[in-house]
């Protein structure tokens, strides 16, 4: 990786952190009970990638709150799409999973305890998988 791709990396997580830190500025919160909680997941979780980033041949579509958590929508490339369809059943949750923070990663305390990260991934219209985070990310930090 460059150095100016890891600069400007940091630089956009480092502002979407600060942005998922700051006050809402939109009119009044959602009456989910939960204030802002929903939002200030979906921009920990977009903080979360833009740090990160994803592995070749990965691409992040979008980044939305659900009641239970936050949906991350991603497409893969061609290449991925051919050797995910060639992996037995069992093998597509961790395939998937690769991309999910670890259970101890602080992004999971700004989402909330009993929230969850959905992976999906939609291969054109006709199919779709999904994974979920809490249940098989790493352990790990």
């Amino acid at each position: 990786m460059s150095p100016f791709r890891t600069l400007a990396a940091l630089l956009a997580g480092l502002l979407l952190a600060a942005c998922a830190a700051a006050p809402p500025t939109q009119g009044p919160a959602p009456a989910t009970g939960n204030g802002d909680a929903a939002g200030t997941g979906v921009r920990a979780v977009e903080a979360y990638y833009a740090y990160e980033g994803l592995p070749a041949g990965w691409r992040l579509d979008s980044v939305t709150a659900r009641d239970d958590g936050v949906l991350v929508m991603v497409g893969l490339s061609d290449r991925l799409w051919a050797y995910e369809r060639a992996l037995p059943g069992g093998a597509r949750p961790a395939f998937f999973s690769a991309i999910c923070p670890a259970l101890r990663h602080p992004v999971w305390e700004l989402i909330g305890s009993r929230k969850d990260i959905v992976i999906e991934a939609r291969d054109r219209p006709q199919s779709s998988f999904h994974v979920s985070c809490r249940k098989h990310a790493p352990k790990g930090a």
